[in-house]
């Protein structure tokens, strides 16, 4: 976790602490851009960057497979080794590929369609496996809604969650609760659509304040939700330009 940072009183929400040695970036551009001389970072920022997006590439494997879960898991696990073992593959990777989202899913697709059980000697390695929660990756895919059970769309989303998720817990770390508690306001925050004044005056009257005081909390919040999800974004372009990472962010939000 980064290390907290001091609130600014003119803010809501306070500003995200600088990146912390012991947290290594996931940002695609950097990870391509690291020396080869160095393979202790690639390999610990690597590790970070698939614990954060496993589970899109679980589910697209899973999908796309028609596989089982126990198969699914494997196959994920084997190309996370893969990965680990051979950072090559995404610090030499073409710029031409674009996003680190859809570079993954073309390592995925790849990898699925070659026999992975010859890569891994049909064992796994212990030391090396992305640790996750298999029970949890098994119920949350029997949760997939059957209308996004075409791969490429059902990683898409899926990515994009993942994406959102991680975000809010960012905006979460960094909100100072006051005397209206975060998962209160949570529901509010969309990229588009205002909250009802009945919802607003509701809120307002449990917390002894006025909807036009909420309002304004929940403005707050919202334009720096939208900050992080595009920070985020830019940590998965080659071109982590504003229109590049608004771009990516509409496509996004059109697989949900």
């Amino acid at each position: 976790m980064p290390r907290p940072v001091t609130p600014n009183p003119d803010s809501e929400v306070p500003g995200v602490a600088p990146k912390s040695p012991e947290n290594p970036t996931t940002s695609w551009s950097v990870i391509q851009k690291m020396a080869a001389d160095d393979p202790e970072t690639v390999r610990l920022a690597l590790d970070s960057l698939l614990q954060h997006y496993w589970y899109p590439i679980y589910v697209f494997i899973r999908a796309q497979s028609q596989c089982n879960h126990p198969d699914a898991e494997d196959i994920t696990q084997a190309l996370m080794i893969h990965l680990l073992a051979k950072p090559e593959i995404l610090t030499r990777a073409d710029p031409s590929q674009g996003t680190l989202r859809a570079y993954l899913l073309g390592c995925a697709k790849n990898f699925v369609l070659k026999d992975w059980e010859k890569r891994t000697a049909a064992k796994r390695d212990i030391r090396h496996t992305i640790a996750w929660d298999s029970m949890t990756a098994q119920e949350r895919y029997e949760r997939e809604p059957a209308n996004y059970m075409n791969p490429d769309r059902l990683y898409a989303r899926r990515w994009a969650l993942t994406l959102l998720d991680s975000t809010f817990d960012k905006l979460r770390a960094h909100y100072r609760e006051g005397t209206i508690p975060f998962d209160t306001l949570r529901p509010f925050l969309r990229l588009d659509g205002e909250a009802s004044d009945a919802q607003l005056a509701d809120i307002a009257q449990q917390h002894r304040t006025t909807p036009g005081n909420l309002r304004v909390r929940i403005h707050r919040l919202r334009k720096r939700w939208r900050t992080l999800i595009l920070q985020e974004i830019k940590q998965t372009l080659n071109d982590p330009t504003d229109t590049a990472a608004q771009a990516e962010l509409q496509e996004l939000l059109a697989s949900l």
